[in-house]
């Protein structure tokens, strides 16, 4: 868009003058900020996107967040998996038609300790007000600026606690042989689940990951909008520059052959 004024029928040398002062004035502010005078359709563009910046960050901030809740899971599961391991051993002792009930005591009061710690575990694995291994609901995390299916990640709990106070691991024991073999069983069932939460964890993991690589791009790409929209192009402007210099010496000079009276009143023929 060409900065330089029209000339219309009622314009006078003085006039004019002052719209190439104005002129001028505006691309030497342009030059000196890097920034454009923006149009009316710019200044909504870059209102638009300015917006949205703020947006995105927000979403990133939500999945970090999100991100972390899964990791502290992840790690309460690994913990979890190794006091189960532990219990696998004792059951497997306890298990043996040849352990007398002095012994069966003692490895079922281990046994139930290390229970109680799967449990602790549990209920600790916790972060940003949120833990996925107590039984807890889902949890739902926004990944873009809409209500689509689409803007959104659901990271499915994995209900430790549950297993341990109503599902299969729930009043296990290893008191005797009998039990110990059916202990047995439900620890294979709950590692079997566990293992299966890790994986379904890992996924929703990187499904955030690849939501935060989303949102960086679209920060970028609305970035470099704007700074486009924004960014001067500083070979026309002092092309602009020296055109308005030069119609501005030329109607100076013509201007200085007059009066000031004919310079405010006579109109410049087009």
């Amino acid at each position: 868009m060409s900065i330089i004024p029209n000339i219309s029928s009622s314009s006078t040398y003085a006039d004019y003058l002052t719209k190439l002062d104005a002129s001028i004035s505006v691309i030497n502010s342009e030059l000196i900020t890097g920034h454009k005078a923006l149009t009316v359709v710019e200044q909504a563009e870059v209102l638009r996107l300015s917006t949205k910046t703020p947006q995105y960050a927000s979403g990133e901030q939500t999945i970090s967040q999100a991100q972390d809740v899964i990791a502290v899971a992840q790690t309460g599961l690994s913990s979890i998996k190794d006091l189960m391991a532990r219990m696998q051993l004792i059951a497997t002792q306890a298990s043996s038609a040849s352990a007398s009930g002095a012994d069966s005591y003692f490895l079922d009061r281990s046994f139930q300790g290390l229970l109680t710690e799967v449990g602790r575990l549990a209920m600790s694995s916790s972060s940003n007000g949120s833990n996925l291994l107590a039984g807890t609901a889902s949890l739902w995390v926004k990944t873009g600026l809409d209500s689509t299916a689409g803007a959104s990640v659901v990271v499915n709990n994995v209900n430790v606690y549950g297993l341990i106070t109503m599902g299969v691991m729930s009043g296990i024991a290893v008191d005797t042989p009998e039990n110990s073999n059916l202990a047995m069983m439900a620890l294979n069932q709950a590692m079997s689940n566990i293992s299966g939460g890790q994986m379904d964890l890992q996924g929703s993991s990187k499904q955030l990951s690849a939501s935060t690589t989303g949102l960086i791009d679209l920060s970028k790409q609305a970035q470099n909008r704007i700074d486009a929209i924004q960014r001067v192009d500083t070979k026309q402007l002092r092309v602009q520059l020296d055109m308005l210099q030069n119609l501005k010496s030329t109607y100076s000079d013509l201007a200085s052959q007059m009066n000031a009276t004919a310079s405010s009143q006579l109109s410049i023929l087009g």
